[in-house]
C-alpha cells in the first residue's frame, strides 16, 4: 500500500513514483480518488499511457 498527502503545488512525488516502479503487468490499482493520479487530465492520462505499455 502506497500513501502519500501533498499540496496541489508540489510536483514532486516519492511515494507515486515508487508505485510507478512497481506497477507491473496485469497488476490491479486501486485508487481513492481520480485526482490522486494526478494534478492535471494529461498527467492522469499520462500516467494511464505508461501504464498500458506494460500490460
Amino acid at each position: 500500500m502506497f500513501q502519500e498527502k501533498f499540496t496541489g503545488t508540489t510536483s514532486k512525488r516519492p511515494q507515486f513514483e515508487a508505485l510507478q516502479s512497481k506497477l507491473a503487468g496485469g497488476d490491479e490499482l486501486i485508487v481513492a480518488k481520480l485526482d490522486r493520479l494526478g494534478r492535471k487530465t494529461s498527467d492522469v492520462i499520462s500516467f494511464l499511457d505508461k501504464c498500458s505499455t506494460r500490460i
